[in-house]
């Protein structure tokens, strides 16, 4: 579970609690189903009309696995597979393509050098391109919840147009109950600024740093893999793809991994 997320949606859960919620003195005022409704309801419809539902869903998936449940791969575990990989290139390298990585495109160059059709040139420059095309599909990704935060506070000034019409049209019936029919009617604008700012924004910058670190880890892989296919040592791997890590996760000997491997 990605802990710093969950105490997040905590956080400002109980910021609207005790700062908005808790502040006025009928708290059911703001669980209007209308004004619930027309804000996630015109936002969902406005995204399957905006995009399709196929990526609607892709993003729903990635949420869960990657965001709530952080399912990503850490460099330093690719680093520690490389250096194992190293010994197999070596002696075997056909021997590559039943290995499975912790990164799937990890587990794809060992497949196209196992294969030996490629030159080393013609290997980078496929590898690289490959890393540039998942580059931007995720960081069209992090634009689509970019987009969807503007229709939240959209549809949420629409629910306080529609209250405040309803209240003026029954303005003779409720003149001595305006301030009450006012803010029922400035719920949705409520619902529709929290979640554009507590939801739907942080999640567009957390796509675009989750964009940054896979393609960070990607570049790492395609030098791992170029490694291979010079068929260089596993204490020589480690030592340049070390140079990827914080000084804290570096591995500080690649040795007794390759004597692992080798047996």
């Amino acid at each position: 579970m990605n802990f710093s997320v969950i105490l997040g949606l905590v956080i400002a859960v109980g910021v609207i609690y005790g700062g908005a919620i808790k502040s006025v003195s009928d708290p059911k005022i703001f669980l209007d189903a209308h004004a619930i409704m027309l804000v996630i309801g015109g936002t969902l419809a406005s995204a399957l009309i905006a995009f399709p539902m196929r990526k609607i869903a892709g993003l729903l998936k990635i949420l869960v696995t990657k965001v709530l449940l952080n399912r990503s791969v850490k460099t330093e575990d690719v680093v520690k597979e490389f250096i194992e990989a190293a010994q197999v290139a070596k002696t075997n390298p056909t021997a590559l393509g039943t290995r499975k990585g912790p990164h799937p495109f990890m587990t794809e160059g060992y497949q196209l050098i196992a294969e030996g059709v490629l030159t080393e040139h013609e290997l980078k420059e496929v590898l690289t391109q490959r890393s540039l095309f998942f580059k931007k599909d995720y960081a069209a990704d992090a634009k689509v919840w970019l987009a969807l935060s503007k229709f939240p506070p959209a549809f949420g000034l629409l629910g306080a147009s529609s209250g405040m019409i309803a209240m003026m049209a029954n303005l003779e019936s409720q003149k001595n109950n305006v301030g009450a029919a006012m803010a029922v009617a400035l719920v949705a604008t409520f619902w529709g600024i929290a979640f554009a700012n507590l939801i739907l924004l942080p999640l567009a910058d957390y796509y675009q740093k989750l964009t940054a670190d896979d393609f960070s880890t990607r570049c790492v892989i395609v030098e791992g893999l170029m490694m291979l296919k010079r068929k260089e040592s596993p204490l020589v791997v480690v030592e340049k793809l070390n140079s990827h890590l914080p000084l804290h996760t570096r591995i500080s000997d690649g040795s007794s991994t390759s004597g692992k491997a080798a047996a």
